[in-house]
């Protein structure tokens, strides 16, 4: 074996100085053009891969030769081999890439970091930040592991060039990107107002505008209101070609209100059979709707608007007006809440003996007609029926003949069913008794005249 390591040796020596000897013959090849010096870098970087790639073979070989031994002694022996190699040939980096390095050693114009190689790379100041007046000990630590990206690489050794402020730029472009895809909420610092906006720093510039601000269109006037404020804002255009990253709260907002309307179905489905006030926002052939909060509107049907004969909403109620509703039904899946307003007052039939019984005189409205008679309202949801034949004291033949349809009458109750909900009612009835009540007056006139007559008879005869 350690015949094997001397052989090992002597072949990883030639092959380093046959790459050494490789790259002082590209450096006298150097000639005043950049494009050849690259090139020539480029044919170093080539061979140096090859002079890798031997070493890496002879520890392949090795491999195989103990591959069906079971000597452990042989396989650490092994493993030193591989590790002393692996830090000799270190990993090889590409222009571009952003790796983890470690700080080593900071001065205040510049840090010294270790990417996992036997040297270290220098970093300036001004590859660490874009800050102005600061030193390179505000902005990084020893032992701190920071992300770098690789600007090139330099010389025969792959001497790499670093900067912490461009693995900061990118990763910022990386992480915004991905903010957009996944379409994340992010916070930014409002730095700056422009036209139409603002600019909102979310690691890199961006643009707020003032249509996007809140769910109403903010004023020019007040976009200062905003400065050095922290929003989370949502970026709705990504363009990195043209460094175009356009932002909005307002989405955030919207989002918001909809998950708080969403919530409230649930909460308003917890108040079925309640009765809660709400605003009329709407007024169709078919119903009424009706503001309930947070953006909610539930629907009175025709049906539920009064407890009378169905007529026109708009004659129920109106525009803007606030009304007392009761729910009857919520329905979060669909979105949909049904209202009535009838019902938030008592049946009125209830107790109706008790306020109009048989022989009370009512007032009401013509409705309609009937081939046999009339209806008359007496109050929302409460009717009654006048038979032709208790109309008027004339016969007739048809209602219309001594009624006019909204024209208001007095009537007598004759007759009351509360469990059918029917009433009957005549005016005859009432002219009746008042032409009863007017004789009974004449007559008593008449005695009372008769009676006087007859004292003054007797008085003449006295007199005379």
């Amino acid at each position: 074996m350690v015949e094997k390591d001397e052989e090992f040796s002597k072949k990883d020596e030639k092959n380093l100085e046959e790459l050494e000897a490789k790259e002082e013959e590209a450096q006298k090849e150097e000639v005043e053009k950049i494009e050849e010096v690259e090139k020539i870098e480029e044919e170093g970087s080539e061979d140096e891969k090859l002079g890798e790639e031997e070493i890496r073979n002879i520890i392949s070989e090795m491999e195989e030769e103990v591959k069906e031994e079971v000597d452990e002694e042989v396989k650490e022996e092994l493993d030193e081999v591989r590790k002393i190699t692996e830090d000799y040939l270190p990993r090889r980096f590409k222009k571009g890439e952003i790796i983890p390095a470690v700080v080593v050693k900071v001065e205040d114009d510049g840090a010294l970091v270790s990417v996992g190689r036997k040297f270290e790379n220098y970093i300036p100041l001004k590859e660490l930040t874009k800050e102005k007046n600061v030193s390179a000990r505000d902005i990084v630590k020893e032992g701190e592991e920071i992300n770098v990206y690789v600007v090139r690489t330099e010389g025969p050794t792959g001497e790499l060039v670093l900067s912490k402020r461009r693995a900061d730029y990118e990763s910022a472009w990386r992480d915004l990107k991905e903010a957009f895809d996944n379409k994340e909420d992010i916070e930014g610092t409002v730095t700056r107002v422009v036209k139409g906006g603002l600019l909102i720093d979310l690691g890199l510039p961006a643009f707020l505008p003032r249509t996007q601000i809140e769910l109403n269109v903010v004023r020019r006037k007040e976009l200062n209101n905003y400065l050095n404020k922290t929003l989370k804002v949502k970026i709705i255009e990504f363009d990195r070609e043209i460094r175009k990253i356009i932002c909005s709260r307002r989405v955030i907002l919207e989002e918001e209100k909809e998950k708080e309307r969403k919530e409230y179905f649930y909460e308003l489905k917890k108040k079925e059979g309640e009765i809660v006030i709400g605003t009329v926002v709407g007024i169709v052939e078919f119903g009424v709707f009706v503001d309930l909060g947070k953006g909610i509107e539930g629907l009175i049907h025709l049906s539920e608007l009064t407890w009378g004969p169905r007529k026109p909403a708009r004659e129920i109620v109106r525009k803007k007006q606030k009304i007392k509703v009761k729910i009857l039904n919520v329905n979060p899946e669909e979105e949909r809440v049904s209202l009535s307003l009838r019902q938030t007052k008592s049946h009125p039939w209830e107790n109706i003996e008790e306020k109009y019984p048989v022989g009370t005189i009512v007032k009401g409205k013509v409705i309609r007609f009937l081939p046999f008679g009339a209806v008359i309202e007496i109050e929302e949801g409460i009717t009654g029926l006048i038979h032709i034949s208790q109309i008027t004291l004339k016969k007739i033949k048809k209602p219309e003949e001594a009624l006019e349809i909204g024209q208001e009458v007095e009537a007598k109750v004759v007759e009351l069913k509360p469990s059918d909900r029917k009433m009957r009612l005549s005016i005859r009835a009432l002219h009746e008794e008042q032409i009863r009540k007017k004789v009974v007056e004449e007559k008593k006139f008449e005695s009372e005249y008769i009676v006087d007559e007859e004292e003054v008879e007797k008085l003449k005869y006295l007199k005379g």
